[in-house]
C-alpha cells in the first residue's frame, strides 16, 4: 500500500514538471515518504452485513395451564446469509413469557424475557446460517403476549476485503490461542478482554453502533474467512451506558465497559470462564505477547487483503518486542492485523495486561505496532473504578443492630465502622479484596452467624473475619445475627 503511494506521487510530479525542474521537488517527495512510513493505522474489521425489512407480528396469547406454552412459532429465513440476527419490534412478555430463538444450522439456542429483551436492545445473538427458528412461549399468568420481528440483520459472505497489514517482518508469526479472557467484539470487528475485577477492555475508536456484543470460544471461519459464531451462552450484549472511553489516538485510545448478564447462563463472563487478566503498570519487560482476533490469510498480505481463510478473525497470539515504550505509548512487534484493535499487550514475565493494542504500523522492512498503556491516568482510572457499597448489621428478624460495630482491615489493625439509623455507605474500589469483622459481643441472645452479600448468605465459611474481592454488582454487605440457644 506504501509502495502504492510512493509510486503514484512519482508519477504525478513527473507529469507535471518538465525533467530539468524535478530536482525542485525531490525534497517534498521526500518528506511525502517519511510521512507515509510514520502512518499507524486502526485496526478494527467490519463485519459485512445488510439489514433487511421484515414483518411479521404473531396474534396476542393469554396463558392458561401449569406452566409455560408454546402458543407461536415461524421461521425466518434469508437464504443468502451467511449468518443471521433478529431485530424485534413491538413486544409484550408480560412477567415469565419468552422467546425462543434456534439456528436451524447447529441448535444455538437463545432464551429472550422481558428483562433479557432489553439487556440485547431488543435484538437477538448472532446465530449461523440462513435460518433460525421463532418460538413463543405464555406463562400462566401473562394475558396479551405477542411479539414482532421488524428487522433481520444478515451477514454477507466475504467477497473482497481490503486494509493495511501490520505483520512484523516477512512471516505472520501468529499461531492460534485458546485464551478465554480474551473475546471477540462485532459487529465493529475487534477484540475485547475480561480484567480481574469483572471489567472489560477494548481501544475507543472500536466504540460505535458495532459495539453490540461480546463472543467467546469464538469457532472457525468460512474457509474464505466469512466469520461464524459461538453458541448464544458465550454471547453477551453490551451495556452501552456502562461504556466509558477516548479516541484521541496515540497514548489516548481506550475503552472500558460491562456486559449485561448471558441471556441462557445469567453469569458474567468472568464467572462462567473463571479467567481475567490483572492490569499493572510497567514498561520495563523487553517482550510483550499481544492476543486477539485479527484477519488472516495467505501471504503476502495475510488477510489484510483478499483472500482470506479459517482462522480469520478467530484467536491468535504473538510475541514481540519491545520498542522503546514510554509514557503513555507502547510500540511493540507482535505480528497484528486488522481486528486485533482492542486486544490486551501483556507483559511476557508476568501474565499482566500493561496495556490495549490500537494501532499497526509494522511492515516488512520495519516499523512498529502500538497501543496505549496503564499508564494514561484516565485509562487507569477507569480500569479501577469505585462504587457506594451499604455496610449492615442485622439480628435474625432484620431489626437493624444500631451502635454496633463493623471492622474494616486497614493492613495493620480493624478501623470500626458505627451502624446507625442509617447504614454506612463505603468507597470501595472494584477489583480490591476488603476484609470485614462483624460485631464480636452478643446482642439480645444473639451473635454473629453468617455474611451476607446482597441478600444472599456467603455459606462457603462462617468465620466473621470475612475477605470479600469487592465486584461491579456489590450494593451491600451485611453481618447477620442469630440466636444463641433454640
Amino acid at each position: 500500500m506504501l509502495f502504492a503511494y510512493r509510486i503514484y506521487y512519482s508519477l504525478l510530479i513527473f507529469s507535471i514538471v518538465k525533467k530539468e525542474e524535478y530536482k525542485m521537488f525531490r525534497f517534498r517527495f521526500l518528506i511525502i515518504n517519511v510521512f507515509l512510513m510514520a502512518v499507524v493505522f486502526a485496526q478494527t474489521s467490519l463485519i459485512p452485513s445488510k439489514t433487511i425489512s421484515y414483518s411479521l407480528l404473531s396474534e396476542k396469547y393469554n396463558g392458561v395451564g401449569e406452566s409455560a406454552r408454546p402458543v407461536w412459532d415461524t421461521i425466518v429465513r434469508i437464504p443468502e446469509a451467511a449468518w443471521i440476527r433478529l431485530r424485534f419490534g413491538k413486544v409484550n412478555l408480560g412477567n415469565g413469557s419468552y422467546i425462543q430463538i434456534k439456528s436451524l444450522l447447529d441448535s444455538s439456542t437463545q432464551h429472550l424475557n422481558a428483562k433479557t429483551l432489553l439487556e440485547w436492545y431488543n435484538t437477538s445473538a448472532f446465530f449461523n446460517g440462513n435460518a433460525v427458528e421463532v418460538k413463543l412461549f405464555v406463562e400462566p399468568n401473562d394475558v396479551d403476549i405477542y411479539t414482532e420481528i421488524n428487522e433481520v440483520i444478515a451477514g454477507e459472505y466475504l467477497e473482497k476485503a481490503t486494509g493495511i497489514e501490520s505483520i512484523c517482518g516477512i512471516d505472520d508469526d501468529r499461531v492460534r490461542s485458546f485464551n478465554n479472557a480474551v473475546g471477540r467484539i462485532i459487529q465493529a470487528g475487534c477484540t475485547g478482554w475480561i480484567v480481574s475485577n469483572g471489567l472489560h477492555v477494548t481501544a475507543g475508536h472500536c466504540i460505535g453502533s458495532g459495539t453490540s456484543v461480546l463472543q467467546f470460544n469464538v469457532p472457525n471461519s468460512l474457509p474464505d474467512g466469512t466469520i461464524q459464531h459461538p453458541p448464544a451462552k458465550d454471547q453477551y450484549s453490551i451495556d452501552q451506558q456502562s461504556i466509558v472511553y477516548q479516541n484521541g489516538g496515540l497514548g489516548n485510545d481506550w475503552a472500558v465497559f460491562k456486559v449485561f448478564n448471558n441471556s441462557e447462563t445469567g453469569l458474567q463472563p468472568i464467572e462462567a470462564y473463571k479467567v481475567s487478566f490483572s492490569v499493572a503498570q510497567g514498561l520495563t519487560s523487553n517482550k510483550f505477547r499481544v492476543t486477539g482476533y485479527g484477519v488472516d490469510g495467505p501471504a503476502p498480505y495475510f488477510g489484510s487483503s483478499s483472500p482470506r481463510n479459517s482462522d480469520s478473525q478467530t484467536q491468535q497470539t504473538h510475541v514481540g518486542s519491545n520498542i522503546n515504550s514510554s509514557g503513555t505509548i507502547i510500540r511493540h512487534t507482535a505480528d497484528t492485523q486488522p481486528g486485533n484493535s482492542g486486544s490486551p499487550i501483556i507483559d511476557e514475565n508476568t501474565g499482566s495486561a500493561v496495556g490495549v493494542h490500537t494501532n499497526g504500523g509494522c511492515g516488512s522492512t520495519g516499523g512498529s505496532n502500538s497501543g496505549t498503556s496503564t499508564y494514561n491516568s484516565n485509562f487507569w482510572s477507569a480500569l479501577n473504578k469505585k462504587i457506594v457499597v451499604t455496610l449492615d448489621q442485622k439480628l435474625s428478624d432484620g431489626s437493624r443492630l444500631i451502635n454496633t460495630d463493623i471492622g474494616i482491615w486497614n493492613g495493620v489493625s480493624f478501623s470500626e465502622i458505627k451502624i446507625t439509623e442509617q447504614p454506612p455507605k463505603m468507597d470501595f474500589t472494584v477489583g480490591m479484596r476488603e476484609v470485614l469483622r462483624g460485631h464480636q459481643q452478643i446482642v439480645s441472645n444473639e451473635k454473629y452467624r453468617v455474611w451476607e452479600r446482597n441478600q444472599v448468605e456467603q455459606l462457603d465459611t462462617v468465620e466473621n473475619h470475612r475477605g470479600f474481592t469487592i465486584l461491579l454488582d456489590d450494593q451491600n454487605l451485611t453481618s447477620r445475627f442469630h440466636p444463641t440457644h433454640p
